[in-house]
């Protein structure tokens, strides 16, 4: 018995085009998602994961969303997104 909404099947349809790299699932109202490709050792140091397992489908799009950064991070660790890095930097000094 199909137990999946509307809503779900579009959540559904949306994650699996916009992830394509993992295989996306519900499976007893949890949202599945596993790697098709094994993450690299390197991948694994960086936190990047091989399953995800959420309540909903916004839960995992963020964590997917997050393992894409994750990913892109291991991938080219010199390159990092101006706004992450100007996050860490010391705030500029205050104007006398």
């Amino acid at each position: 018995m199909d137990d999946m909404t509307a809503r779900d099947r579009a959540h559904l349809k949306a994650l699996r085009s916009t992830f394509s790299d993992w295989r996306i699932e519900i499976v007893d109202g949890y949202w599945h998602a596993a790697r098709r490709t094994p993450p690299t050792p390197q991948h694994r140091e960086q936190g990047v994961a091989s399953v995800l397992t959420c309540e909903g489908p916004l839960d995992l799009a963020a964590a997917l969303t997050g393992q894409v950064a994750r990913t892109a991070a291991a991938r080219a660790p010199e390159i990092r997104h101006p706004c992450a890095t100007a996050c860490l930097e010391d705030p500029p000094p205050a104007a006398n």
